[in-house]
Formats: C-alpha cells, structure tokens, sequence
C-alpha cells in the first residue's frame, strides 16, 4: 500500500506565481482538507501544470494520440481527455484549451507530467510542433457561484462542463459541478500578462480544500503508480465526454473501442467517505465487499480536518449491490457517496441516508 503524498510537496511552485499568490493570501497546503467545504471558496491548484503544445501540426499529432476528438476543440469549449498505451490503459488524464488554430494548453498532474511530455516526445518529432511546460500559468480553483463571480463579473459563471470565457490575461473553464450541484470553474493566468488577482471576496483557502472540492466532483487525477492501470471508461473519462468513438485511429483505440461496442463495462470509478482511521487513507488501499471478496482500490485521497477520508476508488460493479469496506481495517464504515455526473452503468447507485 502506497503511504506517500505525491500532492505534499509545493515547495517546487513556480516562481512566477508567487508575488501574485502572496499578494492575495493564497496559500498551497496541500495534506489537510478543511471538515467542510462553504458554499464558495478560492484556492491554487497546485498539483496539476499546464503544457503549451504549438506548431501548424498541433493538432493533427494530438487527434492520433488522445481519447477526444481534437477537431471539437474550439476558443469557447475545453476538452477532457487521456492519452493510452497500446493496451488502451490511459497513461495521462488531461484538460484540453486552444490559444489558437496551431496552439494549445494541456493540464496535467504534476507528478507525471514530466514522464507524459517526455514519452510524447518520442511521436512528436515526426511532426511539426513543439511541447515545452507553460509554468508561467496560473491556476485557481473557484467553489461556488460568488467565487466565479468575485473575479469575473456576474455573468462570468457557466453552466456546461467546459465551457471558456475570456477573462483579463486569462481564461475562466467550467468544470463538472460538485455532486450537490455547487458549480466549480478554473481559472488559468499568464502571469506575464496579469499584475496582480482581481480583489478576492470570496473566502480563500488551501490547495486541499480544492482537491476535496475535485474528489468530490468524481475528477481523478493519475500518479506514477495509477498512470497505465486503468482504461478511460474505467475512469468515468466516458461519462464526462472526454472519449469519442467517432473519431479516426488513435494509440489505445482498438481495446477501447471493444469495450465501448462489445463488452460490458464491469468496474468504474466510485466515489467514498471513510469514517476516521489510525491513518489517512493512502492510494492503493484495498477495498472488498462485507464477504471478503476483493472490489478494487482506492486511486485518490485527502483527509479533512475531522479525520474522514474522501476518497476516489476504481470497483467492481458489484459494490452497488454489496457494499464496500477497508480489506485492512474492516471495521472503518466506508459510504458510497454521488459524483458530480451520472454514469449510466453504476445505476442505480445508493445514497446515504
């Protein structure tokens, strides 16, 4: 079982967000999540990067390499998608923005986007194009209406997952909202182009808070030990329109494909509460049904200052039907609890109550 935290260290922000950070009282805490999330919050998303890929065949190299399809990709609409090794296993999981006709922005979580950029290289070089980090962007998390409102203007909100609205030296992305229905944007900054944040009014907390507000959003971020373990729909990548099976050849396709016309989709990713334990729940933590029968893992986690765990896990289906505990600590109460979008192949899924 896995026990390090591969978000912790923020010590490696970029340099150029601090004096904007420091200026509005941002901070990028990211072990503890505070016991609950108010109905509107700021915070840094400090475990992911963004990567700026440019060159008249932008687009063309990322259409064979990714889940989405890249011709939808557009200045008003942002893509989700991953990229698969040969066996269909999603290897990144990324948010998509065009610049332009020949540049983009790709988001990618810190601890593999070094490894990602680098195997892509390798395909890059026979097209024309380049892909270099973009460390100068800033990205902030917006909980709630009034936190989009805040820094943008009462029409800045949007209601469609993905969505872009030009703000000043930057973009506002609508994200999958919490699964109370609390809308969740992302704000991405040159800070080359910006002096200084619009005055905050909404209340600005730490890098955790946001993590919970993504876990609790059903959004997974992949890692070194979860990067090439699971396939898109296996990471509801599906349900959050982020793979098109419309679309020509791309490295995976074929296992995808399958999947999605001939087979049965049989584990998913689910969304959990853990009652506090001994320990926070780390990634890896195994999870099986009341009878001992082996269900899957947890892939993501953070620990609220009350001592629960709100966790992501990919499970068999069967959990619907049987619950779920912690294999080692069986006697910890573990919840299902809803995403922020519904996945027709875990209905109907139980709530709480």
């Amino acid at each position: 079982m896995a026990t390090d935290n591969p978000f912790s260290a923020t010590s490696q922000l970029p340099a150029e967000w601090l004096p904007l950070l420091q200026q509005a009282g941002l901070n990028t805490e990211m072990d503890m999540a505070p016991a609950e999330l108010p109905g509107a919050f700021v915070a840094v998303i400090a475990d992911q990067c963004l990567v700026r890929i440019h060159g008249p065949d932008t687009r063309r190299f990322l259409q064979g390499q990714v889940t989405c399809d890249v011709q939808g990709l557009t200045p008003e609409q942002s893509l989700t998608g991953a990229a698969c090794d040969p066996k269909g296993r999603a290897y990144g999981v990324f948010q998509l923005l065009a610049l332009g006709d020949d540049e983009v922005l790709m988001q990618l979580p810190l601890t593999i986007a070094d490894a990602f950029v680098a195997h892509l290289q390798k395909y890059l070089v026979f097209f024309k194009a380049e892909m270099t980090r973009a460390d100068h962007w800033l990205q902030l998390g917006l909980h709630g209406s009034s936190a989009v409102t805040s820094l943008a203007g009462a029409d800045a909100a949007m209601d469609n997952p993905g969505q872009v609205r030009p703000v000043a030296g930057g973009f506002i992305i609508a994200s999958t909202p919490a699964a109370d229905g609390t809308p969740r944007h992302e704000l991405w900054l040159d800070s080359q182009q910006c002096q200084a944040l619009p005055p905050l009014t909404a209340p600005t907390l730490n890098s955790g808070a946001w993590r919970r507000s993504r876990i609790e959003a059903g959004l997974v971020l992949l890692t070194p030990d979860t990067s090439g373990a699971f396939l898109p729909q296996q990471l509801n990548l599906h349900a959050l329109g982020g793979v098109s099976f419309k679309k020509g050849c791309y490295t995976g396709q074929e296992v995808v494909a399958r999947l999605h016309f001939l087979g049965k989709l049989k584990k998913s990713l689910f969304r959990l509460r853990i009652s506090p334990a001994t320990t926070p729940i780390a990634r890896g933590e195994a999870l099986e049904s009341p009878h001992g029968k082996a269900l899957g893992a947890v892939v993501d986690s953070i620990q609220d200052s009350d001592g629960f765990s709100h966790a992501l896990a990919v499970l068999s289906h069967e959990v619907i039907s049987t619950g779920v505990r912690l294999t080692n600590n069986p006697q910890i109460p573990v919840t299902l609890e809803p995403l922020g979008y519904t996945v027709a192949d875990q209905q109907p899924l139980p709530l709480k109550g």
